[in-house]
């Protein structure tokens, strides 16, 4: 055989091994892009949603740390994978404008706004009515907070306690000889700048200034006992003179002040033990609300959303989630005592108890007409301040 046919045989082997090689190699290829495509399948059916429970809260109402322990209990009992969206908000207007356009699930507005004629969202059927034998929990929480005119309407149920407290002033420990007797403190020339009172909260600061001015907590909403050239002197006085907190007091807001309002009792700023902020009990009384978590109808887009909204409601009336955030994050009034036999748990004093009891004053749910009028005084006794209200 001539070099020529010798070269020939050589080609032709060769090719053959580079086409055989080419076709495992296309093979293997094909092989592993049907693994991969398997894989990513995979990925995307354990990603996959079944559905998203949205939430509009005060701050901070759904920690994270409670949420992921929501999250895995529903996989866990209903081997479902939800999302939870919180929207945390500073105006009750943001509760009604999610459940009127049906982005939301559940809402916690304090008790007053619940059946306020802005909002009615009960009469309005914004929101629905609860099925009690789906909240074992509910065994668990104060009948005082579950019967009454604010979440019941023809006989029927419409929300359950989130936290409750007080519009409460505090005294900075190291400030004091002595813990302030009277709201008139806030008065006191010496502590001119040094008081934090609430920006958005206009009613509260209205209801302050009443106490303050002797007039019978029943008549503090009422536009002909607060509309005097007193009272507004004694208002603007106390709106041109404060510092101003959002939403809730932090400490990087009143870091100025040794006087400050807040939600709750001692600890409601600085929650370490070392309790540099103290509970005061003003001689006029203090008020109070409650925040309730009421379901949106938006749930009735599926069973699944619904029962989802159940769980949630369920789980927050526990007493180990009350325990965690009401009491020792909050530092607010929890309307399941139980709570409190779970340890390790802030504990209000007796002595604080006894004062909430017997001398806290719900909010008023106001009429339109004194609505306005309260919201008038106001903002004309706020003009040029960081105080006006929105």
């Amino acid at each position: 055989m001539n070099r020529f046919a010798v070269a020939g045989w050589v080609v032709c082997a060769v090719c053959f091994q580079f086409l055989q090689g080419a076709a495992w190699g296309a093979e293997r290829s094909v092989a592993d892009s049907l693994r991969v495509e398997k894989s990513e399948k995979g990925k995307k059916n354990q990603a996959r949603i079944d559905e998203t429970l949205s939430m509009v809260l005060w701050e901070p109402y759904a920690p994270e740390q409670q949420v992921d322990e929501f999250k895995r209990y529903i996989s866990e009992k209903y081997q479902k994978n939800i999302t939870v969206s919180v929207k945390y908000v500073f105006s009750p207007n943001e509760f009604y404008d999610g459940v009127r356009a049906g982005r939301v699930d559940i809402i916690s507005p304090s008790h007053n706004l619940i059946q306020d004629s802005r909002f009615d969202f009960i009469k309005k059927g914004l929101v629905i009515p609860l099925d009690q034998n789906r909240l074992g929990n509910l065994r668990g929480v104060e009948q005082r907070f579950l019967n009454n005119t604010f979440v019941r309407h023809n006989e029927k149920l419409y929300g359950v306690p989130f936290a409750t407290g007080l519009y409460s002033l505090l005294y900075r420990k190291s400030a004091f000889s002595s813990p302030p007797e009277s709201w008139n403190i806030l008065w006191d020339p010496r502590y001119r700048k040094r008081y934090a009172i609430s920006r958005e909260f206009y009613e509260s600061n209205l209801y302050v200034t009443a106490l303050a001015s002797g007039i019978p907590p029943n008549q503090m909403m009422e536009v002909q006992e607060l509309n005097t050239q007193g009272f507004r002197d004694k208002l603007k006085e106390l709106l041109h003179n404060a510092l101003y907190w959002q939403g809730v007091p932090h400490e990087a807001d009143v870091h100025d002040a040794v006087l400050t309002t807040a939600w709750g009792f001692s600890h409601s700023v600085h929650p370490d033990r070392n309790q540099e902020w103290l509970f005061a009990f003003p001689r006029e009384g203090v008020t109070m609300w409650t925040d309730y978590l009421l379901v949106s109808r938006a749930v009735k887009r599926s069973p699944f959303a619904k029962t989802l909204a159940y769980e949630w409601l369920n789980f927050v009336i526990s007493p180990q989630f009350q325990r965690a955030v009401t009491i020792n994050r909050l530092n607010c009034y929890s309307a399941v005592p139980a709570a409190y036999d779970v340890a390790p748990a802030i504990r209000i004093s007796e002595k604080e108890k006894r004062y909430f009891e017997e001398k806290s004053v719900y909010w008023p749910v106001l009429n339109t007409r004194n609505r306005n009028g309260l919201k008038l005084l106001y903002d004309q006794s706020a003009a040029g301040t960081a105080g006006q209200a929105n």
